[in-house]
């Protein structure tokens, strides 16, 4: 029986195997060069994604759109159903493509191969006489591979002259080609290590194995995954839905009902394989730089969901205590989400994750809260995580092949923050003033940095704010709205509620400062995943409600790195990075606003340098172990209070209430790593494959 809350859109369900068959195509000419060790080591540095664009039928008569998809780049290789091939045939001819199109139907080895020659061909005139172009496939599989390692793995073994063979690695159950792929990285690395030194080839050859196992200690990768599941509340909605509209219709529905159940029900109507899908999704990602891709057939368990719901439903019920969240309570039902999803960490999991160097995830559920055995702090804590929420399905395969663009803020960036919060609110108080001192302190004319601040009373003042101020990235300061019969969780614009997709079009860059504008436990629709539809490349949010004056010292201190970054004090490239940078750092915040007088204690300067101070500027540096981030800390915090004496306090401060973790509950979902501050590498053309359904 086909499940409603995971079914995928019928008309893209015959261009799968398309899909497939263009990610064993060059991403760029350059992969038929035989090029230097060094060079492919430099090619790991920038991903460059196939291009495959998913294109309905009809739009093959469109002379517009034929010309817009010829600017993207060429050869253009247009990959039909049976049904519509000879629209395909017109439109090439009409639009003079260098390939003539093929049916799906008729993909094979022998095709593949055909396709590189012809690649070969058409690229050959453009290199300068004597350049030998390899027109070799990497090996071919007509199946979608269940390793997610596979296809980097046959496209680095191309790349390397291995061509179609070494062995696949033994004893790794479901992650064979992961490991491998680890192993021929490290060579590869090795090698081009060598190469750059000048060594000849005979030592290289004594000194190999040696390189490879040193390289092997220090060597990451980035890492893709794919995790699915759906939280339980998620499922019965949608079910419910279904049945209404079967039984109804949404004619018959109210105007709040359909628009209703028109956001929690995807609009798609056959059931695809999800793991074929996210399979696809997995090896696109991962092939654009050759790294690791994890596909995991288990989807996570409905207890766990359920232990994500309570625990972020404690966050929210705490808010609205005058006690506030007991650090206690909180940690056990931490321990219980732990314990769902114990699982999970197998050996293989876990050696796989200690070589990730940053980790984009293809799954409704944040990993980044759990702790991996023998860790106290959560994996978010250990490596940055991107993720990619995958309800609904159609919806997050359509997002994975949308065109690749660099958003490069190395000249300047605009920053606008929109207050949607009323004056009389007293949250409303405090982040008003904090945005405004952050305006002053962030604004540097050197850097191009420009903080803009407007006030919105609703959704049409906010839609005007973007559009008049056209900013980089925005910030929208509000009150998170979770609406539990409906599942959705949305902003608060004056006494509007917005869902994202009501706001105009939207910037590179979104950041949610507000409550519990992303949750997952309850799998509910969710603001920052509406925002990527309507534009945003990455949006930050946060899972749980957060305190005011904590969030504006945390927001503050990201648009501060963004702009340090932008005029070269910090050497963070992508968001990605400056955002763990911050997320980690910003830990010593949880521990002093956990009592009062800790917070006022080290912000003193009753003893000289205030402790805060002089743990981050210099205490702290090269002491913080990530696994065990939170005692570490306390330990450095300690031993400050010791020499000032005053640690017989501090220790009884840390103890009574204690802390609860809330920089670890802000999420990044999108694509944080295209967001630049420095200049990008230049991106190589690549040659489009139109797949039409």
């Amino acid at each position: 029986m086909h499940d409603a809350a995971t079914t995928f859109d019928a008309e893209l369900v015959p261009i799968l195997p398309a899909v497939w068959y263009s990610l064993h195509l060059p991403a760029t000419r350059f992969e038929m060069l035989d090029i230097p060790m060094v060079g492919i080591r430099e090619s790991f540095r920038e991903k460059r994604r196939h291009l495959i664009l998913l294109v309905p039928s009809y739009v093959l008569g469109n002379q517009a759109f034929l010309s817009a998809v010829a600017r993207e780049g060429e050869p253009i290789l247009i990959l039909s159903d049976d049904e519509h091939f000879e629209e395909a045939v017109a439109a090439s001819k009409k639009a003079d493509f260098a390939l003539p199109p093929v049916r799906v139907s008729d993909l094979n080895e022998e095709t593949l191969r055909h396709h590189w020659q012809l690649l070969s061909d058409h690229w050959g005139p453009e290199w300068p006489a004597g350049v030998k172009l390899d027109a070799f496939p990497p090996q071919w599989s007509s199946e979608v591979s269940t390793d997610g390692s596979a296809l980097p793995l046959r496209r680095l073994l191309k790349s390397l002259g291995q061509g179609q063979g070494a062995e696949r690695a033994q004893n790794q159950a479901g992650f064979a080609d992961a490991f491998n792929l680890l192993r021929w990285r490290a060579i590869s690395e090795a090698l081009a290590g060598l190469e750059e030194r000048g060594v000849g080839r005979q030592e290289a050859e004594l000194r190999l194995d040696e390189e490879i196992a040193a390289v092997t200690r220090r060597l990451r990768v980035p890492m893709t995954l794919s995790l699915p599941g759906v939280a339980p509340r998620y499922r019965r909605l949608v079910h419910q839905a279904a049945e209404t509209a079967m039984g109804a219709g949404n004619a018959a529905l109210g105007t709040n009902e359909a628009t209703r159940q028109s956001r929690i029900r995807p609009a798609e109507t056959v059931s695809a394989d999800p793991p074929e899908v996210l399979k696809l999704m997995v090896a696109h990602n991962a092939a654009g730089d050759n790294s690791l891709g994890l596909v995991f057939p288990d989807p996570v368990p409905d207890d766990a969901f359920v232990a994500l719901a309570d625990l972020e439903r404690y966050w929210v019920d705490s808010a609205r205590s005058t006690r506030g969240a007991q650090p206690r309570k909180e940690a056990r039902l931490r321990a219980r989400l732990d314990q769902t999803m114990q699982a999970f960490w197998t050996d293989e999991t876990m050696a796989a994750v200690r070589s990730a160097s940053q980790i984009e995830a293809f799954t409704n559920f944040p990993i980044g809260l759990l702790r991996m055995p023998g860790h106290t702090a959560p994996l978010s804590a250990l490596i940055p995580i991107a993720y990619r929420p995958i309800n609904p399905l159609t919806r997050a395969f359509q997002i994975e092949f949308a065109p690749d663009r660099v958003v490069d803020l190395s000249r300047g960036m605009r920053v606008l923050v929109v207050e949607c919060i009323p004056h009389t609110d007293p949250v409303g108080q405090i982040s008003r003033a904090a945005w405004s001192l952050a305006g002053e302190e962030l604004s540097n004319q050197d850097r191009s940095v420009f903080v803009d601040f407007v006030e919105a009373a609703n959704k049409e003042e906010v839609a005007l704010a973007v559009a008049a101020h056209e900013p980089n990235v925005l910030v929208l300061s509000a009150h998170g709205v979770y609406d539990a019969d409906s599942n959705m969780a949305g902003l608060a614009i004056g006494s509007e509620v917005s869902m994202g997709d009501d706001l105009g079009p939207m910037p590179p860059m979104v950041i949610l400062s507000a409550c519990h504008s992303g949750p997952r436990g309850a799998g509910p629709v969710s603001v920052a995943d509406i925002l990527l539809w309507a534009g945003a490349r990455t949006v930050l949010s946060t899972l749980v409600p957060v305190d005011v004056r904590h969030n504006s010292a945390f927001m503050t201190r990201l648009l501060l790195y963004m702009s340090e970054s932008i005029g070269g004090v910090e050497s963070h490239i992508s968001f990605l990075d400056l955002w763990h940078r911050v997320q980690t750092n910003t830990v010593i915040l949880d521990v002093l606003y956990g009592n009062p007088r800790l917070l006022e204690w080290g912000h003193s300067k009753e003893k000289g340098t205030p402790p805060i101070v002089e743990f981050m500027s210099k205490r702290s540096t090269g002491r913080i172990r990530p696994w065990r981030l939170y005692e570490d800390v306390e330990a450095v915090l300690l031993e400050i209070a010791a020499e000032r004496g005053d640690e017989t306090a501090v220790r009884g401060w840390l103890r009574s209430p204690g802390y609860i973790p809330e920089s670890m509950m802000y999420t990044v979902v999108g694509d944080p790593s295209c967001i630049r501050f420095q200049s990008p590498q230049l991106i190589t053309p690549r040659q489009p494959v139109a797949a039409s359904g």
